[in-house]
């Protein structure tokens, strides 16, 4: 999982009283990381740069996050891991946004999940999180989420895949989102 270096990793134990076999558990665990020089979340990057760029150059920088983006959760989950809090919060560039291509790192692990095999609906959920999140990005269209999706998916947008299914999906997943936390009175980052 790309994430920036790791300085350490400590886990504390507490003793479960109630089953000696589960006594020194791990009951907390923290990861100690370096912070990439230069480097600015995603959210940083498409609230401060892209709305002070030219509308063609702030185009192509929203076509090479959409791929960054989309290679990113693709491989996660071809790695059965599930971020049931992907926001472009928690996604860090690493290096020049404005050098080739875009480096992206995961910065907030709490809620990664080795799920083997990973169910649909989680990556559902994930994808739904992230489509949220992006969605007040200046320029950003429609036409872009579904680059996103032909880049995500292995086979593209062919009908093997029912790509149509899953932009559904993806629809109906946040909505509910947006609900769930209208509901609460949170707002959505």
């Amino acid at each position: 999982m790309p994430t920036p270096k790791n300085l350490a990793f400590i886990a504390r134990s507490r003793p479960f009283l109630e089953d000696p076999l589960f006594w020194y558990l791990p009951h907390e665990t923290y990861l100690i990381t370096r912070k990439a020089e230069p480097a600015v979340t995603v959210s940083e990057y498409v609230r401060r740069v892209l709305p002070t760029l030219e509308p063609a150059a702030r185009r192509e920088r929203i076509g090479r996050l959409t791929r960054a983006l989309a290679r990113l959760l693709r491989t996660l989950h071809e790695r059965s891991l599930s971020d049931r809090d992907l926001k472009t919060a928690n996604l860090m560039i690493v290096g020049d946004p404005d050098a080739g291509s875009i480096d992206l790192q995961v910065i907030d692990l709490v809620g990664v999940r080795l799920i083997h095999p990973l169910p649909e609906h989680r990556r559902v959920q994930n994808l739904a999180r992230l489509h949220l999140s992006l969605r007040d990005v200046p320029g950003r269209t429609r036409t872009d989420a579904l680059r996103f999706l032909r880049e995500y998916l292995p086979s593209g947008l062919s009908p093997h895949n029912d790509w149509k299914g899953l932009w559904r999906a993806i629809a109906a997943s946040s909505l509910q989102k947006q609900e769930r936390n209208r509901r609460r009175g949170r707002t959505l980052s």
